[in-house]
């Protein structure tokens, strides 16, 4: 994240107090009156005032690669939504798979995954033009 902070050109002395709020955090999960704790060395809190922002600043890389010719990406906080338009359903298809396989990278460079079990894909047709949808939610 805070690579993402600096190719944004926000201030060194920021950065590094947004990494002093990042690192060393204790999440805690109980559950029958047994609870666990553990430290948390990446990713932004829950309901954090600022983790909306940051995850944004975080994740524009992504959408700016995908973005572009027939591709349209949305991203806020954990969900990014891809729109593809074309007139053929190959076409359609191999953006669709070049998406895909641009998500992996980015993913596999950044340490994240993707949920399969999350991501949607809808088909839209509206004469002679194809529309794909996916929404992809870390």
């Amino acid at each position: 994240m805070c690579a993402a902070l600096v190719r944004h050109k926000i201030g060194y002395t920021i950065v590094r107090w947004i990494r002093a709020t990042q690192e060393g955090r204790l999440a805690a999960a109980a559950l029958n009156g047994s609870t666990m704790r553990d430290v948390v060395s990446r990713g932004c809190p829950q309901g954090g005032v600022l983790s909306p922002l940051l995850w944004c600043l975080f994740v524009d890389d992504l959408i700016a690669r995908l973005n572009g010719g027939s591709i349209h990406t949305q991203g806020y906080t954990d969900d990014i939504r891809l729109l593809v338009v074309g007139k053929f359903p190959n076409t359609i298809s191999g953006l669709m798979q070049w998406a895909h396989n641009t998500v992996e990278t980015w993913c596999d460079e950044v340490g994240l995954s993707a949920n399969p079990d999350k991501n949607e894909l809808v088909d839209f047709t509206r004469k002679r033009k194809l529309l794909a949808s996916l929404n992809l939610i870390s």
